[in-house]
């Protein structure tokens, strides 16, 4: 790690340039050139091997001046508080250049609806800077705002089909929704643009059935059954390898079959992983 490099000083630095050009006061400047808040945690972990490790963590929260605030999570290794700090800072600009009220939803389920909106449009250009990226945020967007307006966005959280091998007719219908809204964005995601996305949702209105060989779908539909077969009896676990509670010599053997399928299967063309292409 190179630790002659400090994010945090940088970001320092990119406001100091900048408050020059606005002529910003004193006083500004020194509210808004350091965080907040800032937290320390030490948090000990139980290993494998029974060991016990401490791991530090970190939250910053820089300024709440917009509403609360907003920001993920990292997990690294190396991470360091002024990371942490710079990333804080940055969250401050992006969320003021794009004058969205992150959290501030006091004035109501309109005003909720409304930010929930604007946010899901606003991370389609963490996928790309192209406009059928932010209607496909959009699109998210819109799928939210129903629930909310029924007050049932906290309602599905549930296991689907818990203490049951099969779910009922209404969760069935209900995942089969789900997953046709999933690829109908898709298809607007995956498209160069939106000139090209609507022509191909066009087309599937208009001539849904016509010049496809469906014998190309049926191999790429049975390696879609492996991950189902797999998810489905793991769906009350966090994901479908979540087999620690496995004796070690099965898990191990799990995760070789796992790589050696992806290694027979894969596709590995000259094409670049779709979030390397933004």
């Amino acid at each position: 790690m190179n630790t002659s490099y400090n994010p945090f000083l940088m970001a320092q630095q990119q406001f100091d340039q900048v408050a020059a050009q606005l002529e910003l006061d004193e006083a500004s400047r020194s509210l808004l050139r350091d965080p907040l808040r800032e937290y320390r945690f030490s948090v000990p972990v139980r290993m494998d091997d029974g060991a016990v490790k401490i791991f530090k963590g970190f939250r910053v929260q820089h300024n709440d001046a917009k509403g609360p605030g907003k920001g993920g999570i990292r997990f690294h290794p190396q991470e360091t508080v002024d990371t942490v700090r710079a990333l804080s800072m940055w969250m401050t600009w992006k969320c003021a250049v794009v004058d969205i009220p992150l959290g501030g939803s006091k004035g109501g389920s309109w005003m909720s609806m409304r930010n929930i909106f604007i946010i899901f449009a606003v991370s389609g250009f963490w996928h790309g800077a192209n406009w059928n990226m932010v209607l496909w945020g959009m699109m998210n967007g819109l799928y939210y705002i129903p629930l909310m307006l029924r007050n049932k966005q906290k309602q599905f959280m549930d296991t689907v089909a818990e203490g049951r091998i099969l779910p009922s007719p209404v969760e069935a219908l209900r995942m089969a929704g789900t997953f046709a809204l999933v690829l109908l964005g898709l298809a607007v995601f995956r498209n160069q643009s939106l000139v090209h996305a609507g022509g191909f949702l066009l087309r599937i209105v208009q001539t849904p059935f016509l010049g496809l060989d469906y014998s190309g779908y049926i191999k790429p539909l049975l390696y879609a059954l492996i991950p189902l077969v797999v998810e489905w009896p793991m769906r009350f676990r966090q994901h479908g390898l979540d087999i620690g509670h496995f004796p070690p010599a099965i898990r191990w053997m799990l995760y070789i079959i796992v790589i050696l399928a992806i290694i027979v299967l894969g596709n590995f063309g000259s094409k670049q992983f779709i979030y390397f292409q933004f």
